[in-house]
């Protein structure tokens, strides 16, 4: 759990405030996820989480320590036994292969079958191919799931994840998070941060929405991403922020297409022509869309 958790740093301009006393709690058994634009503060809230990084007020408690009240040594070896961090760029070692990146945390803790148990995970999220192969022969999907199963290894009460979506094509996404769906009901208690705000709700139990580094949102997740108002108003904003550019490819729902002129999200994201494909209606290149039309936003390119 959190409470009133912030973090100001200085820049040019001044202190620039990217948190704003934040309070949450995550259950044993639970997925939680946090959803929002980039820029809203996510990562850093998932690294004050962690201990990795130092608020500059609040405090966090991880399995029934208070992590502040600790030195760094002592948070390390705290956050050693009870959590696994999953990083946005993976963090693999380049010059060892998926086997011997899952093996690491065992063999670092002298662990005697340490080669049996990193080949029993990665079998077990179907990279039993790929395991002798280096991080940078691997697509950018098995490296996350490498990730993955690096992190799982230490056997951690908590598992962080941090954008376990981004720069992944949508077949590869649907497939991550089914396996942290798979985990969550195998017990893991799982927080990660995602801006594709729709597949994170899908799988957790409990939500919050960060804006500008405050929660202006939170509930069980099914009740949100029910929720139209909601949906329209936060949720697809944060989906805005994956497009790589204005030109995109949206499967469409239901369009109502003869609106045209509906802005996405709030504030001042305004309308966005993009190019899209429709499910149902025949809609052509350049046309706006309505909010409550859309299912999914994915980077221009990527196959759906």
């Amino acid at each position: 759990s959190a409470s009133g958790l912030a973090k100001t740093v200085e820049d040019s301009a001044g202190p620039l405030t990217i948190l704003h006393k934040i309070d949450l709690r995550l259950w044993q058994g639970q997925t939680a996820a946090i959803v929002g634009a980039s820029g809203s503060g996510k990562s850093t809230l998932l690294s004050l989480l962690a201990g990795l990084d130092v608020p500059s007020a609040g405090e966090v408690d991880l399995c029934g320590q208070p992590l502040f009240s600790m030195n760094e040594d002592e948070r390390a070896i705290h956050r050693s036994r009870h959590v696994g961090f999953v990083f946005q760029s993976f963090q693999l070692l380049s010059h060892l292969t998926a086997l011997e990146n899952v093996m690491l945390p065992l063999e670092l803790r002298g662990v005697r079958d340490a080669r049996a148990q990193a080949e029993a995970m990665l079998f077990r999220v179907g990279l039993a191919a790929r395991m002798n192969h280096r991080p940078t022969t691997l697509s950018g999907g098995e490296q996350q799931m490498v990730a993955m199963c690096r992190a799982l290894m230490a056997d951690p009460k908590v598992l962080l994840m941090d954008e376990p979506s981004m720069g992944l094509a949508p077949l590869i996404v649907k497939e991550i998070f089914q396996i942290i769906k798979s985990l969550n009901h195998e017990g893991t208690t799982i927080l990660l941060v995602e801006q594709n705000a729709r597949a994170a709700l899908k799988v957790a139990d409990r939500a919050y929405v960060l804006e500008t580094g405050r929660i202006i949102l939170s509930g069980a997740a099914a009740d949100l991403l029910a929720d139209r108002q909601v949906t329209r108003a936060y949720l697809l904003s944060s989906e805005v922020t994956l497009l790589a550019d204005r030109d995109a490819t949206i499967p469409v729902l239901n369009a109502r297409t003869q609106h045209r002129s509906a802005a996405f999200g709030s504030g001042d994201e305004g309308q966005m022509e993009l190019r899209f494909v429709a499910a149902n209606d025949d809609v052509k290149a350049g046309d706006t869309l309505l909010t409550s039309g859309v299912d999914g936003i994915y980077p221009a390119g990527v196959p759906v």
